[in-house]
């Protein structure tokens, strides 16, 4: 989350919870946060709780790389972007 310009340290200077960042995440990237926010649950069930199915340790994965790729590369910008580009071009 620090690419994603989310504060790590609270006004304190003490480190911020997981939980926290996250929603703080959620203040400028919404689905991306409840996205890690069910990652985040699945570990704190397998790590607390419960054993978790092998199924959703992929979905978790799954979603994990998602998430990363739209932090990182931004696809769904850059089709906005596109998509804008031809508006102006070719709309009337």
């Amino acid at each position: 989350m620090d690419h994603a310009g989310v504060a790590s340290c609270g006004a304190n200077g003490k480190p911020l919870w997981l939980d926290d960042r996250i929603n703080l995440l959620s203040e400028t990237n919404k689905d991306i946060a409840t996205n890690l926010k069910g990652i985040k649950l699945l570990g704190n069930a397998g790590s607390h709780d419960s054993r978790v199915d092998s199924e959703d340790l992929l979905d978790a994965l799954e979603i994990l790389e998602h998430a990363l790729n739209e932090l990182i590369d931004r696809p769904s910008e850059r089709m906005a972007m596109l998509a804008q580009d031809l508006t102006d071009k070719y709309g009337k």
